[in-house]
């Protein structure tokens, strides 16, 4: 789950998109509606023993990295 804590006055700055990379390649973007986004199952298809790199970019009104989040699966 993501929400931003700005105040309303300023929405540019409200989270505007969430970009979702697998082993550092895109796989999907996510739209937050008005500054938040419930909580997402997303299906990754894990290949043999191999890890998967998964990174979390949220990104604000005017296309700033306001948060990433990373984790191996």
């Amino acid at each position: 789950t993501a929400t931003s804590k700005i105040q309303p006055p300023d929405h540019g700055k409200n989270i505007s998109r969430i970009d979702v990379y697998v082993n550092d390649r895109p796989y999907k973007s996510l739209d937050p509606k008005d500054g938040s986004i419930q909580a997402r199952r997303i299906a990754v298809a894990k290949r043999g023993s191999r890890k998967v790199e998964l990174r979390l970019e949220a990104r604000d009104g005017t296309n700033n990295l306001v948060a990433v989040h990373r984790r191996t699966l």
